[in-house]
């Protein structure tokens, strides 16, 4: 598949990319929202920039497309995002950087999240990370983060940094997401 603009995206229902490990579902509704659900490696990235696509949805970026996605849907919209799309340890991925900064999705569902973002802090490979819980989201207005929202109760989003041989996790303050 190629996508020759952003005209053609904004009419794209659904794009599926599957295989044995990788699958991908993008949801465009209308011209102003792109949903990302995955369960891709990092094969994703490589395939959306391969088609172009990558350039496209920055594109739609620009022109106010909103977008959001959920754990490695989330991650590709940062610099960088930490993945286990490796079988050894958790490790950063280069993502598609339409927000600067780094993004540790899942951050309170597996356990080998915050030691593996204390790590990325104290080797200054990162200098901080959006750690976000699984039923929430981080929500962003022109680069910065907003606030939390809410999905499943008592969920958050943090600004993590390191202060000496501590984390520090700055929560954002939070909405409910009534559905």
């Amino acid at each position: 598949m190629q996508c020759a603009s952003y005209s053609e995206v904004a009419t794209l229902a659904v794009c599926r990319i599957s295989g044995s490990t990788t699958l991908a579902v993008c949801k465009l509704f209308g011209s102003t929202k792109l949903a990302v659900w995955t369960l891709f490696r990092s094969s994703m990235l490589a395939v959306w920039k391969d088609w172009g696509l990558d350039l496209i949805l920055r594109e739609a970026y620009k022109n106010g497309v909103v977008m959001s996605g959920v754990s490695a849907g989330a991650i590709c919209w940062f610099e960088a995002g930490l993945t286990d799309s490796w079988a050894s340890d958790l490790q950063m991925m280069k993502c598609m950087d339409f927000i600067p900064g780094n993004c540790a999705p899942h951050y309170d569902e597996e356990p080998e999240r915050r030691p593996a973002t204390k790590r990325f802090l104290e080797n200054k490979s990162i200098d901080f990370m959006y750690g976000i819980e699984g039923g929430a989201a981080l929500h962003f207005i022109d680069e910065i983060p907003n606030s939390t929202i809410q999905f499943k109760k008592n969920k958050n989003a943090y600004k993590v940094t390191l202060d000496g041989d501590n984390i520090h996790e700055s929560q954002y303050k939070s909405m409910d997401l009534k559905i």
